[in-house]
C-alpha cells in the first residue's frame, strides 16, 4: 500500500492573488465602456419599460449588442416575447448611445 503525505494529497500554495489584482485583469478584459452602457440601461430600465413590466424583469447585461433580461415567471416571459419589437424601438429611442440590437428573455430559477 502507497503512503501518501499531506504535501501530495493537499498541495500548498506558494503564492496568492490579491482580490484587487485579480478583479483588476478581469476587468481589463471587458471594455469601460460595455459595463457603461450595460449600467445605464439598468438604471434606466424603469424609465423604459414602465413600473408594471420593472416589477416583474430586470436588465442583466448587453452582449454583443443583445439586451439579456430576466423575467420573474413564465406569464411574463411570454407577454415580453410578444411586446419584444416595441420595448425594442423603446430601448433604441430612449438609449441609442447602448446599441442594442436586440432582445433575449430568460426565465429567473431564484425568483
Amino acid at each position: 500500500m502507497t503512503k501518501y503525505s499531506d504535501d501530495m494529497l493537499y498541495p500548498r500554495k506558494s503564492s496568492f492573488i490579491q482580490l484587487k489584482n485579480l478583479l483588476e485583469s478581469h476587468l481589463d478584459t471587458y471594455s469601460k465602456e460595455k459595463l457603461s452602457k450595460t449600467f445605464c440601461v439598468q438604471r434606466q430600465w424603469h424609465h423604459i419599460v414602465g413600473p408594471l413590466i420593472a416589477r416583474h424583469s430586470k436588465a442583466l447585461y448587453i452582449k454583443q449588442g443583445c439586451l439579456i433580461v430576466t423575467v420573474t415567471n413564465p406569464t411574463w416571459h411570454n407577454e415580453l416575447i410578444m411586446m419584444k419589437d416595441d420595448l425594442l424601438a423603446k430601448i433604441q429611442k430612449t438609449m441609442p448611445d447602448a446599441n442594442v440590437t436586440s432582445l433575449k428573455f430568460k426565465l429567473d430559477v431564484n425568483n
